[in-house]
């Protein structure tokens, strides 16, 4: 697993950054094997442009729940990173 760049990709993941498409691809392509379903829809649904608040919204659930799901994608990155190390 190439890790170079995906810690650039998921810092992409603090509310209020800058995220698309391509940061999105990066990072369920990279940790797909890790992540759940839900947190794979997170991720695209960051993609499409959604906040954190309209995503909670969307799932039905609150606003720190897809935070947490943000945070274990990120665990979880950072885990591939120290891996691949």
């Amino acid at each position: 697993m190439q890790n170079n760049g995906l810690w650039k990709d998921i810092s992409c993941l603090e509310e209020g950054n800058s995220w698309n498409k391509l940061n999105s691809r990066k990072i369920v392509k990279s940790l797909y094997g890790s992540c759940t379903p839900r947190q794979r829809l997170i991720c695209n649904l960051l993609a499409e442009g959604h906040k954190y608040i309209a995503i909670a919204r969307i799932l039905h659930v609150d606003k720190t729940t897809v935070r947490d799901h943000i945070e274990a994608i990120r665990n979880k990155a950072r885990r591939a990173i120290r891996e691949s190390i």
